[in-house]
């Protein structure tokens, strides 16, 4: 293992070390709530998941929402890519998920494209949200500032 993959391997540690102790901070603030945290019906729970989360229900319901999902679907195409090179980045030896065959062609495709069609759709926003400004993007300054980070 090369410094450069033992860095990396430690970044990755320390990432996910800092992602478990913020997961504790916001599960302890929740708590401090009354009631429970929400652990009953599962298979709802899994359900709303993927059909308002993955599936992007809600806000596919206006026609702005449909970029929103476009870059939250998009992300996801890009992270196979994403860990395909954190794979690589780790081990001292080329890593390629080819071994996957026609499914590899048909993600690196998908990562082409969407990758194309996240910029557009992160264009769009960032002209609704500062140039266009629809009623409800109207906020105060640091709420449009917080999002022009975001899209940047």
């Amino acid at each position: 293992m090369t410094i450069s993959n033992l860095l990396l391997l430690l970044l990755i540690i320390a990432a996910h070390g800092v992602f478990a102790w913020r997961l504790l901070l916001i599960y302890r603030l929740v708590n401090l709530g009354q009631g429970t945290l929400g652990l009953d019906e599962i298979p709802g729970r899994i359900k709303d998941l993927l059909v308002k989360g993955f599936g992007q229900k809600l806000v596919r319901k206006k026609p702005s929402g449909w970029g929103h999902a476009v870059i939250f679907w998009g992300f996801w195409i890009i992270t196979y890519g994403t860990l395909e090179g954190l794979i690589n980045g780790l081990t001292p030896n080329h890593f390629s998920f080819a071994f996957m065959g026609p499914l590899w062609v048909l993600m690196n495709s998908l990562q082409d494209f969407f990758g194309l069609f996240v910029m557009i759709a992160l264009g769009i926003g960032l002209y609704r949200r500062v140039i266009t400004r629809p009623k409800r993007l109207e906020g105060d300054f640091s709420h449009t500032v917080d999002a022009v980070i975001i899209l940047g």
